[in-house]
This record gives structure tokens, C-alpha cells and sequence, in this order.
């Protein structure tokens, strides 16, 4: 069956840019499989950039345990985290589901001198639509709320998430980076690329002037940095929107500890994981995790999880009891890039019909 899967991978970059490697990995129930084109003989353990897919497995979860714990609520205001910046009256779920109003990228490295200038930078600059009027992913919502959860607990984002998750759930190759060359890692990217002609083009999001004056761009390629430029350039390679690594291995075990949580029998409360996932005024977005609607026989299977930049994603089927990991590096190519959700939807049908 795993076989299938690389075809169809194949196929969705037929007569394009597909990634030179990739690592997918399957669980149904009790049963893992992994396809590989990498010519490791352990290719699940061969490390990738996860990108926007630290927003679930560090920030989302960190945020469902200070719930658990107490500290805070959904419905709490940034502004009592934070009683010294004017966030309005923001909560936790409007930065969650990506209603808070804030835009939703701007290269903070080329405007910011330092990290301690973030959460100021984005309170006076970061709101530019309504709240709760529409869904505006931002990056900038999950930095805040890494930022939130710092202050929270007066420690670190990378120790937060090594106590709190990745120890408890024996993700032993799940870290921040930078990561010593020793690891089998798999390299992301020619540099800065992807980024760059982003910040040059304006496209998709207009930048200020001066964000052209910017002449730190990496050229190098990258492997155990990370590639977001706001994560490098300014956050120290830890923050809570990007700059997480992991691996196939880790991920697999991560979705298992999901499924068997929304039993009850898992490392997440139950009630709050789903509260998280069915809560949403949007079909692609529940509290973090984004939700994907998979075709099935005349009805729909939800699916959620979150993908990557570099060209990485997870997602979990509840009413399947099935995972999937896709890890590949679609930047690391001369032509343009194959996008990310392509690959992902492909490979959730393929999942979701091989159930009939």
C-alpha cells in the first residue's frame, strides 16, 4: 500500500518541480509504514525543517496544557498577559483561529534590532484588519503567542516544549535548532531563495521600504537551520510560528498519542483536544489545527493537522483512526516550488479512499 503512496506523490509533481526527497509515513490503527526516496536504510529517523507545523506541535499544545493547568483561558485577553501594550481586547482564540486582526507576515528582521522589540512592533503594527470579521493566517499571531506562553511560565519557548512535550511523548529527535551536523538531516533549501523574492516582489505581501536594505540573505544551503527568515534573522531560530525539526519517526508517535488523547486514554484532556477541533467559524480552520475536508462516498471525512513551508505536513483522521506524515523539501529545487497543501490533499484521499 505504502508504494501507492510515493506514486501518487509522483504524480501531483509530474511535469514540475517535484522535491528531490521525501519521507512519508502512514498509521492506521496499530500499523506504521513508511516510503522514502532517501537511500537511508532508517529514513524515519532523518530530520526535516517542520516550518508552520511548530504551531501545532509546540504552540498549539503548549497553549491546551496552560489551559489544563490553569493558566490561562481561551477567552483570556493578550492585554492581561501583557498590561503594558494595547492589544485591545485580542484573545487566545482569536489568535488560535486566525480572527485576531493581525496581518500575517511582514520580514520583522529587516524593521527590529532585537527580539525584546517584537511584541511591541507587533501591538503598534501588526493590526490591520477588524477582528472576528475573517480569517487572516498569520505568523504573526502564533510569534505573540509564543511570546505569551514565555511569559506565562518565565521560561524559554524550546524548554517549555522540551519539559512539557517532547519529553513526556518521547520525541527524542524533536528540537529547535540549530542542530549539530552530526544528525541525519536532510538540507531544506538553497538559503534564504524562497524568502527573498518574497521581500523583493512584495508578493504576497507588501513590505515597507526598507525592507530592501536587508543584506543578511543566507546563500548557503540550509540544513538544521532553520529556513523562516523572522524565526533566523531575529527570533533565534525559537519562536512559536516556526523553527522546530523533526522527524518521521517522532511524528508518527505524536499522531498515535493524538488519537489514543481523543479517546481518553492519551497524554492531551480529551474535553479540551476537542473543544480545539470542533470549534470554528471557518471549514479550513479549527482552534491551531487547520482542518481539511476529504471526499468519501458521497460524504465528507475531516482530516486535521497543519502544514510547512518547507514542504512538510501532519494530519490526523479521527473517524478513521488513521495519521499521515509527509515530509519532503520542495524548496530545494532551481524551478518554482510545488505547493505544500497539494501534495498534503492528494495524499489524504488516497488515505480516506483506501479505507472503502
Amino acid at each position: 500500500m505504502s508504494s501507492k503512496f510515493a506514486e501518487i506523490l509522483k504524480d501531483v509533481g509530474a511535469g514540475e518541480t517535484a522535491p528531490p526527497d521525501y519521507v512519508i509515513g502512514l498509521l492506521a490503527g496499530d500499523e506504521i509504514s513508511y516510503v522514502s526516496s532517501l537511500a537511508s536504510t532508517e529514513p524515519e529517523k532523518s530530520i526535516f525543517d517542520m516550518g508552520s507545523v511548530t504551531k501545532i506541535i509546540v504552540t498549539t499544545d503548549l497553549i491546551m496544557k496552560a489551559i489544563e493547568e490553569g493558566k490561562l483561558t481561551l477567552d483570556t485577553a493578550v492585554h492581561e498577559i501583557f498590561p503594558d501594550h494595547n492589544f485591545r481586547q485580542v484573545t487566545i482564540r482569536q489568535l488560535l483561529n486566525h480572527r485576531s486582526g493581525l496581518r500575517e507576515w511582514a520580514p520583522l528582521y529587516a524593521y527590529l534590532e532585537s527580539s525584546d522589540l517584537v511584541v511591541d512592533y507587533i501591538c503598534t503594527h501588526g493590526f490591520i484588519y477588524e477582528p472576528e470579521k475573517e480569517r487572516r493566517y498569520s505568523d504573526f499571531g502564533f510569534i505573540l503567542l509564543g511570546k505569551i506562553l514565555e511569559k506565562l511560565y518565565a521560561q524559554s519557548l524550546d524548554m517549555l516544549f522540551s519539559h512539557k512535550i517532547a519529553r513526556p511523548l518521547h520525541l527524542t529527535q524533536t528540537s529547535f535548532g540549530p542542530l549539530p551536523s552530526t544528525l541525519p538531516i536532510v538540507p531544506s533549501s538553497f538559503g534564504d531563495r524562497a524568502e527573498q523574492e518574497m521581500v523583493r516582489t512584495g508578493k504576497p505581501y507588501p513590505v515597507e521600504e526598507i525592507a530592501h536594505s536587508f543584506d543578511e540573505w543566507r546563500t548557503y544551503t540550509l540544513a538544521g537551520e532553520v529556513n523562516d527568515g523572522n524565526s533566523y534573522h531575529l527570533l533565534g531560530g525559537i519562536s512559536g510560528h516556526a523553527g522546530l525539526f523533526s522527524c518521521a519517526e517522532d511524528l508518527m508517535r505524536y499522531l498515535a498519542e493524538i488519537l489514543n488523547s481523543l479517546r481518553g486514554e492519551g497524554f492531551f484532556d480529551r474535553v479540551t483536544l476537542n473543544n480545539f477541533l470542533a470549534e470554528s467559524l471557518d471549514e479550513q480552520q479549527a482552534l491551531g489545527f487547520a482542518r481539511y475536508s476529504i471526499p468519501c462516498e458521497g460524504r465528507t471525512v475531516e482530516a486535521y493537522g497543519h502544514t510547512g513551508y518547507p514542504g512538510v505536513a501532519i494530519a490526523f483522521i479521527p473517524e478513521l483512526d488513521k495519521g499521515l506524515v509527509m515530509l519532503t523539501n520542495r524548496l530545494l529545487v532551481e524551478g518554482k516550488p510545488i505547493e505544500t497543501r497539494r501534495y498534503l490533499l492528494a495524499l489524504l484521499q488516497a488515505q480516506v479512499s483506501s479505507q472503502t
